[in-house]
């Protein structure tokens, strides 16, 4: 994946209107971008994880896994939200 490029900027620069515009936009994207990977690395580590559960003879035990380990992917997902709406 290519690395944004955004120009450099001092407390003296002066930006055009445009200019501005499209750091706010390029700074949405990064912001987005980073989220989807986030969301991405949660996706890829549900696989692993379902294979460490212990095997157990308790549906009560197998469940409770599954439990904790969605409450993990809550709390990320719940971080993520209200992270974004302080924004």
């Amino acid at each position: 994946m290519s690395e944004l490029k955004l120009p450099s900027i001092t407390p003296m620069s002066i930006l055009t209107r445009e200019e501005a515009i499209g750091l706010i936009l390029s700074s949405f994207a990064m912001e987005e971008l980073g989220l989807s990977q986030i969301l991405h690395a949660e996706g890829e580590g549900q696989p692993q994880e379902l294979e460490a559960l212990p095997e157990v003879s308790s549906p009560m035990a197998a469940i409770s896994g599954l439990l904790s380990m969605n409450e993990g992917i809550r709390e990320t997902l719940q971080g993520m939200l209200s992270r974004k709406g302080t924004d």
